[in-house]
């Protein structure tokens, strides 16, 4: 039933707008409920919950993220929409790549790398996070892609490295280039010897 979580997320909201400290009571437990109400009715139906519902809980904890002004409720936002794509890829194509998996893994990771408040003081930090993001995406288009695909993403790495002045994208992409060409250049040598 998709509309379970829909009720739900409403009813959490309800609880969540409710100004009960005009009630005498204080906020913070309701409002705590609240939030944890739409997670725990998607954990409880994980095994037949809908794309509809998925989508309703991220706007949910967008809307909470918006609200509070606090990024990190974004986090679980996030984390229902890599659900929703990983369960529309299930459905529509089940044999989906690895790299499309990396590269959900890839862009979550360089999403809380570039929004992350404490992360804009701590550069080393994010730039590692960078680092690590992007290598995972090239690292599995090196593996399973052909070359000429694998060969544009790293081109796309080192134009946005180059455009936004990010050295962790140029960094993987540069190597990713690289290893590809001295791939092909194996291959090549060993095919055509002569």
């Amino acid at each position: 039933d998709p509309w379970r979580i829909v009720f739900t997320c409403a009813i959490a909201l309800l609880i969540y707008q409710i100004p009960w400290q005009n009630f005498g009571w204080r906020s913070t437990p309701w409002q705590r409920s609240a939030l944890i109400i739409p997670a725990l009715m998607a954990l409880i139906t994980a095994e037949d919950i809908s794309v509809f519902s998925l989508l309703i809980s991220a706007l949910f904890y967008l809307r909470i993220a918006y609200d509070q002004k606090n990024i990190r409720w974004s986090y679980i936002s996030l984390g229902f929409i890599n659900w929703l794509v990983i369960k529309l890829l299930g459905e529509y194509n089940p044999q989906s790549t690895v790299t499309v998996v990396a590269g959900i893994i890839g862009l979550s990771i360089l999403y809380v790398a570039q929004f992350d408040p404490d992360l804009k003081l701590r550069r080393h930090l994010r730039h590692y996070l960078r680092l690590l993001g992007s290598s995972i995406f090239c690292i599995a288009a090196l593996f399973e892609q052909p070359a000429i695909i694998t060969g544009a993403i790293a081109f796309g790495f080192i134009l946005v490295g180059l455009g936004l002045k990010i050295r962790a994208f140029l960094f993987t992409g540069t190597i990713t280039l690289v290893l590809t060409v001295l791939y092909q250049l194996i291959i090549l040598i060993f095919t055509y010897s002569f």
